[in-house]
């Protein structure tokens, strides 16, 4: 295989997963929705791009996008989890949108077990992570590692984010790494102690909506 050139909209996630791994990252998360692929064959050749991207450098990468059907044109948000060797190791889409109500979807949380150095992860997105039913899943399969790329409104987000992060952690015994479009992105470990942190609020304003 070989890593073809992507469309203009998801060159920079792959330019930046590049730099993240050449610093010496074993795993590059993306954030909620961060590219958008449209139709089979624009799917086929995204998901060889990262395999190839994540063989090469021996890393591993969790890309969140968005995968748009041409027929119905229905789009759902993805988090695919590719191993060291290329490897899809899960496949996850996102099952609680905003607004879509407190209902139980159809798939658990993602689960690839026991990865070499660095454990067991799990992969939910955004929204999903406030279900506890989703976690009590990934405490049971003894999940290490909780990836959660997001995205949050200012609206509910100063309440909601940081507190339930640490709650499912502390809850679960989970370490999560949480990598927000915009809001907070953090990682806590299993004690509820925060490794590391960045507020995006902090220094900026979302357009309109949320402002």
């Amino acid at each position: 295989n070989e890593l073809t050139t992507p469309e203009e909209d998801i060159i920079d996630p792959f330019n930046v997963s590049q730099q993240a791994m050449d610093a010496g990252a074993e795993l590059v998360l993306w954030y909620d929705g961060e590219a958008e692929v449209e139709g089979d064959d624009e799917y086929s050749q995204f998901i060889n791009n990262c395999s190839v991207l994540a063989q090469t450098n021996h890393k591993y990468l969790a890309p969140s996008f968005i995968f748009k059907n041409q027929t119905t044109g229905m789009k759902m948000i993805k988090l695919v989890l590719f191993g060291r060797d290329g490897q899809v190791l899960f496949d996850y889409t996102k099952q609680h949108l905003a607004g879509d109500g407190d209902k139980d979807k159809v798939q658990g949380v993602a689960i690839a077990q026991q990865q070499d150095d660095i454990g067991t992860i799990g992969g939910v997105i955004c929204r999903d992570a406030g279900f506890q039913v989703f976690m009590q899943e990934a405490g049971r399969a003894k999940v290490d590692i909780m990836l959660v790329p997001s995205e949050d409104m200012k609206s509910w987000y100063a309440s909601a984010t940081p507190s339930l992060v640490f709650s499912r952690a502390i809850e679960n015994g989970i370490s999560f790494i949480r990598l927000a479009k915009t809001g907070q992105s953090m990682a806590v470990d299993s004690y509820g102690k925060v490794l590391l942190t960045s507020n995006w609020f902090a220094s900026n304003v979302v357009d309109g909506r949320d402002a």
